[in-house]
């Protein structure tokens, strides 16, 4: 293996991305499994259509408690994450090196073990927590890393998603999932209502009222209420949503992670200037 500080900025590129692309990896095994487990027949979920309970007007509401989705989905959101989350230890390790051209290293000051990009529940904890996981970087790369905003509420709240799913996999919970509604498709030039992470009280769009919920999907629960006459043939679709842990509660297992690969890929990139 050849020494760190021989290494090209393309080449410590290249192992930061190959940690990306395992992510993919198993990224892809996951999209495969929560797939079929939705496509399959007969469907995880079972729908009922109500036309007396509210004279006018039709219940989407689910027959039955929703399936249980299969353990591999989080163990491999886990995967995921890890792997996303390491690159950017990486990263922030090569950044380290370069700063302090070597004589960390040499002088033994910070170990392996000590490198992490800072990620913080909010704006004011990261001022005080970044300084000394960035400590030994040059500015320029200082600058970079506040920039990517890594904490709850910033630009990079994908980071603290992240990073709170590597946690809670490493530490304390298994990653979990389970069904939730995701969108109506409506025969109107195929148009469609995401539904997918609503909380709160009830809310109207257009001639829909949905429920303030996006719990686990279980029997009895209404989907949405609309105008029989006007809307036929709606059709509802599931998704796999996060249970646990409580950050990403609700969220789409695809989407949080799909978009945390291609954020952090990107980001990679931009940082390419600073790992020579």
């Amino acid at each position: 293996m050849p020494d760190i500080l021989t290494l090209t900025a393309d080449e410590k590129l290249a192992r930061l991305n190959a940690k990306a692309e395992w992510a993919k990896h198993h990224f892809g095994d996951l999209q495969n499994i929560i797939e079929r487990f939705i496509g399959t027949e007969p469907k995880p979920y079972t729908v009922g259509f109500d036309h007396d309970s509210q004279p006018g007007y039709t219940r989407l509401y689910l027959l039955k408690d929703a399936e249980i989705p299969p353990p591999e989905i989080g163990l491999l959101a886990g995967d995921v994450a890890h792997n996303l989350r390491s690159a950017l230890d990486h990263l922030t390790y090569y950044l380290w090196v370069v700063g302090t051209n070597g004589n960390g290293i040499l002088g033994r000051k910070k170990p392996f073990g000590k490198a992490y990009f800072p990620i913080a529940d909010d704006a004011s904890e990261y001022k005080t927590s970044s300084v000394g996981k960035v400590e030994g970087m040059t500015d320029d790369a200082k600058k970079a890393v506040a920039r990517t905003e890594p904490y709850c509420g910033g630009k990079g709240e994908f980071l603290w998603l992240l990073n709170e799913l590597d946690i809670a996999d490493k530490h304390h919970t298994l990653v979990t999932a389970d069904i939730r509604a995701a969108e109506l498709n409506l025969p109107l030039k195929n148009f469609s209502i995401k539904l997918l992470g609503h909380r709160g009280s009830a809310r109207r769009i257009g001639g829909f009222t949905f429920p303030g919920f996006r719990a686990p999907a279980k029997a009895g629960e209404v989907i949405a209420t609309f105008d029989a006459e006007t809307y036929k043939d709606v059709e509802p679709t599931f998704d796999i949503a996060f249970s646990e842990p409580g950050a990403v509660e609700g969220k789409s297992v695809l989407m949080i992670l799909k978009y945390s690969i291609d954020a952090i890929e990107d980001m990679l990139q931009e940082f390419r200037p600073l790992l020579a």
